[in-house]
């Protein structure tokens, strides 16, 4: 398995929507494939996220795959600045994670965007691959996994929604290929929140020469008490456990003044380093709370801070996904005349309890 992580859902519209749907993309031959947790007409269940903890401001990140293969029928991509047609990319390439299909209509085509306002407040997921807004790397027709990130407007924090559904030829409900009202409302019609991403907090420290060793527990924030579970945030098809989209945790570090946000790709002035530089640890995740890592931190350098933060691996079948936002950042303070660090980790700090990956999800070898 390979890393990545993080949330999605998306709306169909039904035969009335079909009637004003966008230009019909060749790329699926039998037309316009919708996605959707709202819309589909009266009798169709439909299923609202509050995102409202959230910037909720048209900044977020939106991406599909196929959740056997991560490599098909997702929307990374970029525009080509010289013919203006969009790229297929890698799904870490920085330029556009999300330029084949944004979720905010980036495109400006006049289609609609996919993570959509419903009931004035709350967000849904109301969508189509195959048409002129939305181009996937292939024509999807199996289980396809959705996801949300965003972050607070203070930049402090990210929060995201995923889900994962079947692929229904004959758009049962509603007119949904993938009706993404079965994972979030089993059927019925809900309102969840959108979820905070994990957080890193110390429950123990103690020095060790130049290392620091943490005893962590990653979850949803809770004051250094028991650590709380993510799965929450997920909506795998009904019968499958979170870990159908949560692969693992995976912990970022920045050294520094100052946190440096919630984009783990954001540049800090070293070239093609990013601010967080590839993982320093991973730990898998197994449908509970994680609490009780061991985790060492390189204090060699005593004049430098360190910020440690949290993402997801997410379930991608031959290929996993990376989450592209991180949660908030622990502070460690290596500076020895502070006799209880409270932060996380140095870039190049590893965890003898944990195993270690490059950025692409492979395992060290």
């Amino acid at each position: 398995m390979r890393l990545v992580k993080v949330l999605a859902i998306v709306a169909v519209v039904g035969a009335v929507a079909l009637a004003s749907a966008p230009e019909v993309w060749a790329q699926c031959g039998t037309g316009p494939r919708f996605f959707a947790s709202i819309g589909g007409g009266g009798a169709a269940p439909k299923s609202r996220v509050d995102a409202n903890a959230a910037d909720d401001a048209g900044n977020e990140v939106g991406r599909m795959w196929a959740s056997s293969d991560s490599d098909l029928g997702n929307n990374w991509g970029y525009t080509d600045p010289t013919s203006g047609l969009l790229v297929l990319s890698p799904q870490d390439d920085p330029r556009d994670p999300e330029g084949r299909c944004p979720s905010d209509n980036s495109n400006g085509d006049g289609s609609f965007a996919w993570w959509t306002v419903s009931q004035a407040t709350y967000r849904g997921f109301d969508g189509a691959v195959a048409v002129a807004a939305c181009e996937t790397s292939t024509c999807p027709g199996a289980d396809q996994t959705f996801l949300i990130e965003d972050e607070s407007a203070d930049g402090t924090t990210a929060y995201y929604v995923a889900a994962r559904t079947n692929y229904d030829p004959g758009g049962t409900v509603g007119g949904r290929n993938w009706d993404l009202n079965k994972p979030i409302g089993n059927g019925s019609d809900n309102l969840v929140p959108i979820r905070e991403f994990p957080w890193v907090e110390t429950t123990a420290s103690a020095k060790n020469g130049t290392d620091t060793d943490l005893t962590l527990n990653i979850g949803r924030p809770n004051g250094g008490g028991a650590a709380i579970d993510m799965g929450d945030g997920t909506y795998p098809n009904p019968g499958q456990p979170d870990t159908a989209i949560i692969g693992r945790i995976v912990l970022y570090e920045h050294p520094g003044p100052s946190d440096p946000g919630r984009e783990r790709r954001a540049d800090c002035g070293g070239g093609d380093s990013s601010c967080w530089g590839t993982p320093t640890a991973t730990i898998p995740y197994n449908n509970a709370a994680i609490s009780g890592v061991v985790h060492t931190v390189d204090c060699g350098d005593t004049s430098e801070d360190v910020w440690v933060a949290a993402g997801f691996v997410f379930e991608g079948g031959a290929n996993d996904v990376s989450s592209l936002k991180v949660g908030k950042a622990l502070l460690v303070q290596c500076d020895p005349q502070i006799a209880d660090p409270d932060t996380p980790i140095r870039p190049g700090a590893r965890s003898r309890s944990l195993e270690r990956r490059d950025d692409t999800g492979r395992r060290g070898r």
